[in-house]
């Protein structure tokens, strides 16, 4: 792809900026701070984060570059990109399959290209799915590519034929996810799984057969969710699927009522709340 295209994919994703390291010294004294560089946004000097001197920065450029050859050779098209908290996190999303479940539920894939310039995490891919019936999102990470360590180095960068393999497993695994959500929706579940599922969110245990000690703001927040929960089972049913359902609708639309929860969920405890969830209720399926 020519470069005036890429740069016309990043200026839509608003990902049409560098970054750079530089040393870090004192106010006063200008004295260098060692084995420490500090990661600046280069269009308005954002500080992004602190780093090792070993660390090579992936721009953004890069990135979309890699997404652009990933979608030539797997024919998934562009579809979103952006950053988050003034650039230390970005991603860019392919659009992969449509799926439609037994019940008439759909499904839309994405496969989910993420990196961060704050230091804390190498390039990795992941499954962003969306279910159109109640506008729900939830996001499957991963991992990250075997060709990169936490911080990047210029002795590991990506290479395309390790990704695109990498690419090929994460889509697999999307298939794996629809046949997994398939099960889940003929599994009905009883009033103590669902319990069990509201207990695991907010990391409650149960003792003689209760839950002690509950604040009074994590119980209005465990009110809010089951009523979620049995609002999805009502309507997808009392099964896992409903349940789950009901877990990603809490995410999606309550939790941060009126904030956008994509960076939670892609990057954040709620996405790790929600797998656990999910491999809870699988578990169950199983």
């Amino acid at each position: 792809m020519k470069t005036t295209q890429i740069k016309e994919l990043l200026e839509k994703a608003q990902l049409d900026w560098t970054v750079s390291t530089h040393q870090i010294e004192t106010v006063d004294t200008r004295i260098e701070i060692p084995k420490r560089l500090a990661v600046i946004r280069d269009d308005d000097d954002t500080f992004l984060g602190m780093v090792s001197p070993q660390y090579e920065v992936f721009q953004n450029e890069e990135l979309m570059e890699l997404l652009v050859k990933i979608s030539a050779s797997t024919g998934l098209t562009l579809h979103s990109g952006g950053y988050f908290k003034g650039g230390k996190k970005v991603y860019i999303q392919l659009k992969s399959s449509d799926w439609t479940l037994p019940d008439g539920d759909q499904i839309k894939g994405h496969l989910t290209g993420l990196n961060s310039h704050d230091g804390t995490r190498s390039l990795a891919f992941g499954n962003w799915m969306h279910t159109v019936s109640c506008q729900n999102t939830w996001y499957m990470a991963y991992k990250e590519l075997e060709t990169r360590v936490r911080h990047h180095t210029s002795v590991l960068r990506p290479k395309i034929e390790e990704v695109l393999r990498q690419v090929d497993e994460a889509l697999n695994n999307e298939k794996k996810i629809i046949e997994d959500v398939t099960r889940m929706q003929t599994y009905e579940i009883d009033e103590a799984i669902q319990l069990q599922v509201i207990a695991k969110w907010f990391d409650l245990h149960f003792v003689d057969d209760h839950i002690e000690d509950i604040p009074k703001s994590t119980l209005l927040r465990m009110v809010q969710l089951n009523e979620i929960m049995e609002m999805e089972m009502q309507e997808k049913g009392q099964t896992a699927w409903g349940a789950f359902s009901g877990v990603t609708k809490f995410t999606t639309h309550i939790l941060k009522k009126g904030k956008d929860t994509t960076e939670d969920k892609l990057f954040g405890d709620i996405g790790t709340r929600e797998k656990r969830m999910y491999d809870y209720l699988l578990q169950e399926v199983k």
